[in-house]
């Protein structure tokens, strides 16, 4: 079926397009990723629909209990800044490879999203991250009983000295459920998405 009708619109050209282009072999690899960012753009829209109308519902927390834009910004320059065993090599705008990685494609939740998370049960803080595989870093994000337990971010470097940010969620001081993770080889990064587990192990798809 050729794209002839005017009144076709929307997804139902995309995917008219996307069943030509598999016709002629011309589907490549960067299209496939970007319907894929697409689609989760769209899912991660409707949850967040979903999770502001449940958010009315709720009372409002105190400060302590949200994610805040001057710490995110802060956490942002903390990606400029030197861990114990890795110093960032920095561009003419002062920032790191991490950093720009961020500037470019955002957090993996807004702010908006991330405090829709928020509960009573878990404060917003700063701490220190120690892992004996990737050494000491810092840590921004939902804390319970003295543990990362929520949602948070993790800064750190590998035993190779390879910079590395966790974006996932937690429980009880180790990572749980949906996550990302980006780290720069050779000034390049490389990024997975996808499930993550007690060992820092994430099962999913990745992109470079």
């Amino acid at each position: 079926m050729l794209i002839v009708d005017e009144y076709i619109l929307g997804d139902k050209i995309l995917e008219i397009v996307k069943e030509q282009l598999l016709g002629l072999n011309l589907m490549n690899e960067a299209f496939v990723q970007e319907e894929a960012k697409r689609k989760a753009y769209q899912a991660q829209q409707r949850a967040l629909s979903l999770l502001k109308a449940a958010a009315l519902l709720q009372p409002p927390l105190p400060p302590a209990h949200l994610f805040t834009t001057p710490d995110l910004d802060k956490l942002l320059q903390s990606l400029n800044t030197p861990l114990a065993n890795f110093t960032p090599s920095l561009n003419i705008k002062g920032q790191s490879k991490l950093a720009e990685y961020i500037l470019k494609h955002g957090w993996k939740w807004p702010l908006e999203m991330l405090n829709c998370h928020a509960n009573a049960d878990c404060l917003v803080e700063w701490g220190e991250f120690k892992h004996e595989r990737f050494g000491d870093g810092v840590y921004y994000g939902q804390v319970a009983g003295g543990k990362r337990h929520g949602y948070g971010f993790a800064y750190c470097a590998d035993a190779s000295g390879q910079p590395v940010l966790f974006e996932c969620q937690w429980n009880g001081g180790t990572p749980c459920g949906q996550g990302r993770y980006t780290v720069v080889v050779e000034r390049q990064w490389k990024q997975w998405e996808g499930e993550m587990d007690e060992t820092y192990t994430i099962t999913g798809c990745g992109s470079y």
